[in-house]
């Protein structure tokens, strides 16, 4: 009798361990690294960057009435300089296509002369101080990060113009060389268009590089003289830009910048 129940107890001691041997024998489980983060990159949104670049101002002086001998065109002048700015606007994303709105200003000092040769007596001055633009755009994703964009509406640009003795009666009287007799300053109102390239580098940050005329019509520009006198020129003007420039995006509603597969 005592052999059969140390038989037993050795029976029962073999099942009780083999749960555990068992479990002994599992694989142990595999790591699971989490899942990348897979950025999401929307043009939805508003935004607020700075630019730079360089511009080129022509300026066409005419002037029909001074000389009736010698109507039409005096003379032209071609500056070009750096210049630099700021923007803003939003954008909605529709598919592939995205519209717009932007407002854009730059400083510069782009200027330059020539000699009236009609009167023999003066150089024509011309500067232009700052530019801006208020316009609507619109453009297509070659890639989720990749716009090309068109733009145009309305542009404004600030003009210094001055009457410089330089000519035949230059040092004669009250007049000095390179004495200035009169100026003038206008803020005109034209029209722009304009293409480029953005890349959204990160999803909250882009790049973009852009060239944009502006044409500024043909008003006429009058002068007085410290005598009294006075004069006026049509002064025709187109600006050219070519910008570089980078903006900081903002989402609307809250959109997330980012998702997990």
């Amino acid at each position: 009798m005592p052999g059969l129940l140390l038989v037993a107890f050795a029976q029962a001691a073999v099942f009780a361990a083999r749960p555990a041997m068992s479990a002994d024998l599992e694989p142990a489980p595999v790591y699971q690294p989490p899942p990348p983060v897979v950025p999401v990159y929307s043009w939805t949104g508003c935004y607020l960057g700075g630019n730079v670049g360089t511009g080129w101002s022509t300026w066409t002086y005419s002037n029909p009435t001074d000389n009736p001998t010698r109507p039409g065109e005096r003379g032209a002048i071609l500056g070009n300089d750096v210049v630099a700015g700021g923007q803003v606007g939003c954008d909605y994303q529709g598919g592939a296509w995205v519209f717009g709105v932007q407002g854009m200003g730059d400083w510069t000092q782009i200027k330059g002369r020539f000699f009236d040769s009609t009167t023999g007596a003066f150089d024509e001055s011309a500067q232009a101080r700052w530019f801006a633009t208020a316009t609507g755009r619109i453009g297509v994703t070659m890639t989720p990060q990749a716009l090309l964009y068109a733009k145009g509406g309305a542009a404004w640009v600030n003009n210094r113009y001055q009457d410089i003795q330089t000519g035949a009666f230059c040092g004669f009287g009250s007049l000095g060389c390179n004495q200035v007799d009169a100026t003038t300053t206008t803020t005109r109102l034209g029209w722009t268009v304009g293409i480029g390239a953005e890349y959204m580098f990160a999803p909250n940050w882009s790049v973009f590089v852009e060239y944009d005329y502006m044409n500024f019509g043909n008003p006429s520009v009058n002068f007085t003289f410290p005598s009294g006198n006075s004069n006026a020129f049509n002064i025709s003007q187109h600006i050219q830009t070519i910008l570089v420039g980078v903006n900081v995006r903002g989402n609307f509603g809250g959109a997330p910048v980012a998702a997990r597969w």
